[in-house]
């Protein structure tokens, strides 16, 4: 039984101390401390962001900086410099310029579609001139929108140029709707994209404040890029420089009883996660490679532009799977040429692509490269990366994965065994934590 202990003037011992120093307050003090760490970090995420993204990747270079450093005349600040050198040449150069020609591709499907929804909108105008509706607009449009223009039209009578049915089906009015608000957005790029200088002024007049705050937004979005890759780069230099001395640092603030016990969990959790992190990313990159090079064989708009941003979402397992119906609403809207513009191929073929990455994926880049040693299960980081992402966008995201491993691994190897042990009647409690008898 707890027995409880007084002090000098008769009072309980507890009522001589400081509120930190009461084991129950001093508890909910840290849950709150690290629970306001956590949306401190949401909230500074222009900065926790890049700090957490150089964190990340000096924890992941440190196997290739020790190596470095094994040479006698490269230092770890040397070694750090290299491998930001390196990944900028490697990586992010290859990359910029694989993202022009991605957003260029991507810019010239915009117009596209925006050019067939223009030519419908005029299909499905009725003119009461006596031309009634002008069917030459859809000449050479691809089947969706020929069928989408003689859908969303209303039957007029020729000689009176009356509606010939009072009932108008809501279905209908919102493929009209869908019609116009395609074309009123693409309404001043058009003109623009067409070099047609009479139609600029007429077009863009009502959508010119638009126009500015998009390239604003654009300048804007690009220095935000162009500033945490900086400080990326720059916190990735001195954590990386002062990785061991900080591993050092936080090993000696252990006390000796608990270390053995939080090595061995630190070691099984820095396991799960630079598996499945440097296995992910590895992963990542390969199929980035495969689907750009799937989407343009079979024909898919901006198939670069596609292709990363598939190979990016498969960093989550089956995440891609996004990918599919996203390929095929573009192949519909922007059809291809040839046997490739049939309505089966546009359906069989990006689900074709897909399988072929995720079986890719399943039986020879995930066990070879990633392994079965991640202890992460599909479910677990799924869910960690959906929930992270919903909370608090990127700065969730990267921090979703890594807390899941943590717990996963705690709960098992520590929780787990106790309340096991108590359900046998092994243990009073089945926390682990001591009490008095």
């Amino acid at each position: 039984m707890a027995k409880h202990t007084t002090s000098s003037s008769g009072r309980p011992e507890w009522w001589t101390k400081h509120l930190w120093q009461i084991q129950p307050v001093r508890d909910v003090l840290v849950l709150l401390a690290v629970f306001g760490l956590l949306v401190l970090g949401a909230k500074l995420s222009l900065v926790t962001v890049p700090l957490l993204l150089a964190a990340t990747l000096a924890y992941l270079f440190e196997p290739i900086v020790q190596r470095l450093t094994r040479v006698n005349w490269i230092s770890r600040p040397g070694a750090a410099i290299s491998i930001i050198a390196t990944v900028v040449i490697v990586i992010v150069l290859p990359l910029a310029i694989a993202g022009v020609f991605a957003i260029d591709q991507g810019i010239r499907a915009g117009i596209s579609v925006a050019t067939n929804a223009q030519r419908v909108n005029q299909a499905i105008t009725w003119h009461d001139d006596g031309t009634g509706y002008h069917d030459e607009a859809l000449a050479d449009l691809p089947p969706i929108w020929q069928r989408a223009a003689e859908y969303a039209r209303v039957p007029h009578d020729p000689e009176t140029g009356l509606a010939t049915e009072a009932d108008d089906p809501p279905m209908r009015r919102i493929v009209r709707r869908v019609i116009e608000w395609a074309q009123q957005q693409a309404g001043g790029w058009l003109a623009l994209a067409e070099e047609k200088p009479g139609d600029v002024g007429a077009k863009v007049a009502g959508t010119g404040a638009n126009i500015i705050k998009r390239a604003f937004a654009l300048i804007k979005s690009t220095g935000v890029v162009v500033f945490v890759a900086f400080l990326t780069a720059f916190f990735f230099f001195f954590i990386s420089a002062g990785y061991a001395k900080f591993v050092a640092f936080i090993r000696s603030l252990l006390p000796d009883k608990h270390k053995a016990v939080v090595f061995d969990i630190a070691g099984k959790i820095d396991r799960v996660i630079a598996g499945f992190i440097r296995g992910r990313i590895t992963i990542m990159v390969i199929q980035m490679i495969v689907f750009t090079i799937g989407y343009f064989l079979i024909g898919a708009p901006a198939a670069l532009l596609l292709g990363i941003g598939v190979g990016v979402l498969s960093i989550v397992p089956y995440l891609a799977l996004i990918g599919i119906p996203v390929s095929i609403a573009l192949m519909f809207l922007d059809p291809p040429s040839g046997f490739r513009g049939a309505w089966w191929w546009m359906i069989i073929a990006p689900i074709a692509v897909y399988q072929l990455g995720q079986m890719l994926d399943d039986y020879v880049l995930t066990p070879r490269i990633q392994g079965k040693t991640t202890d992460l299960d599909t479910p677990t980081v799924l869910f960690a990366s959906i929930a992270g992402g919903i909370l608090a966008g990127v700065y969730g995201l990267l921090i979703a994965i890594p807390l899941a491993a943590s717990i996963k691994i705690i709960v098992r190897d520590v929780l787990w065994p106790r309340f096991k042990a108590w359900t046998e009647g092994r243990e009073k409690d089945p926390l682990p934590i001591g009490t008095d008898d």
